[in-house]
């Protein structure tokens, strides 16, 4: 239905200034804030306990997923533990949930269901804002507890918010290289209407594109099997050449894909309401157009985390679905030994906006 208005599409965002007066206007002493994010390697791990405990005088309590795979990095281990013990310094109530991403035979992908389990099993219920920080954590397990999250905010009838952060930096995105396993796998809670019996829906593939990940997405299309493919592209983006860079990276890969240039979608790197309107406009215009056969969207969200917030948003309302192969490990390309630039972005998903400036 195209005229229907997305639920999301006047969602309230923040960043800079006006991110600054949202937390000191909203997060004050009769709020209780729970904080979850990831106890990873990432050097963003640390930045919403800073922003957090710079700005608000509410309580806050800190649950931070440890994502175990094998073998890691003894480099990447030693930043973990560093990142940790910053965030305890600055947030005195912290728990850090372990969840094993593959099973013991490495197989099957276990990562977002035991993260659900985990959140299942704690009592939730007292908290009045509830932040999902994406800045140093997978979409394995991002997506899986947001999604817990949301509907879990939902049902408390206004009495819980859920907001998304990110400490948003494409640079030091693109600095880090998933190395990925071979299980080419649905996002736990991300199935869409895929292996429903009966359908041969048409599939859309959106890829999100990335420089390094040109070996995970030929492999993901060559799973999918799209009927068409529109990757996404940033723009506006930080670094003006991105584009023309991630069109010559995909050359041949598009040219597979049978991609014209006309199907190629761009959307705003820092904002990802850009992103959620483009996914939700073209999800609408296909179910108009396939309405015997039906639409499948399937998003496969490998870059910018910042757009990986978008992308969630339109599976959360679209029931779309979003096909990854997850990351047995990762390589970081460090260019520069000063502290990474970032730029916090803020997405109040489920409550009201009703603080006065």
């Amino acid at each position: 239905m195209l005229g229907r208005v997305p639920r999301w599409n006047y969602c309230y965002s923040s960043r800079g200034p006006r991110l600054e007066q949202f937390l000191q206007g909203h997060f004050t002493q009769d709020k209780r804030i729970l904080l979850v994010g990831g106890a990873g390697f990432d050097d963003r791990a640390t930045e919403m306990s800073k922003i957090l405990s710079a700005n608000c005088t509410s309580e806050i309590t800190a649950l931070l997923f440890e994502e175990v795979r094998p073998r890691p990095p003894s480099e990447l281990t030693i930043k973990a533990e560093r990142n940790l013990a910053d965030i305890r310094s600055l947030v005195s109530d912290v728990e850090v949930l372990c969840v094993d991403i593959f099973s013991d035979d490495l197989n099957t992908v276990v990562g977002g269901r035991a993260a659900v389990n985990a959140l299942a099993a704690r009592d939730l219920s007292g908290f009045t804002d509830v932040v999902m920080d994406f800045s140093a954590i997978s979409t394995g397990v991002s997506f899986p507890a947001t999604k817990f999250l949301f509907e879990m905010c939902e049902r408390s009838a206004g009495r819980a918010s859920l907001h998304l952060m990110v400490a948003a930096s494409p640079s030091h995105d693109n600095s880090i290289t998933a190395l990925a396993g071979d299980v080419v796998t649905s996002v736990h809670g991300f199935r869409g209407d895929v292996g429903v019996s009966g359908r041969q829906p048409a599939k859309l593939w959106l890829p999100q594109l990335k420089v390094g990940q040109e070996m995970t997405l030929a492999r993901l299309f060559e799973n999918i099997a799209p009927d068409d493919t529109c990757p996404i592209l940033p723009f506006p983006a930080n670094n003006a050449r991105i584009g023309d860079e991630l069109l010559e990276a995909y050359s041949e890969s598009l040219r597979d894909w049978d991609v014209d240039p006309r199907d190629v979608i761009y959307a705003s790197e820092g904002d990802p309401l850009d992103v959620y309107r483009t996914i939700m406009r073209l999800n609408a215009q296909r179910n108009e157009v396939f309405t015997l056969e039906g639409s499948l969207v399937i998003l496969s969200p490998v870059g910018s985390k910042v757009v990986a917030i978008g992308s969630l948003m339109a599976a959360l309302e679209g029931d779309l679905a979003i096909r990854y192969l997850e990351a047995e490990n990762f390589v970081v390309i460090s260019h520069s030994s000063s502290p990474v630039k970032t730029s916090i972005v803020h997405v109040w998903l489920v409550g009201a906006p009703v603080w006065e400036m």
